[in-house]
């Protein structure tokens, strides 16, 4: 698997992790000392990453369902 299809594995795993509000699987996609940044902010560290999951899933109704859509972004690695 080239470098670019695993970023595009992690982006597929991400989606499928918060639209299942899989606050483990959510937070086992990044290393101990990630960062996750959207709107509300920064979170770093597992702990911060499964609350921020935790926290978006709890002020929405509990049948809430989401679909991540995604264009086929352009993946450059270098190194």
């Amino acid at each position: 698997m080239t470098d670019e299809d695993q970023v595009r594995a992690m982006i597929a795993l991400w989606s499928q992790a918060d639209a299942d509000k899989d606050v483990e699987g959510f937070a086992a996609l990044f290393t101990e000392d990630g960062t996750y940044r959207g709107r509300r902010g920064a979170s770093r560290g597992h702990a911060a990453l499964r609350k921020n999951l935790a926290d978006r899933i709890a002020v929405n109704p509990p049948d809430r369902e989401t679909m991540h859509l995604f264009y086929e972004g352009r993946i450059s690695v270098e190194g």
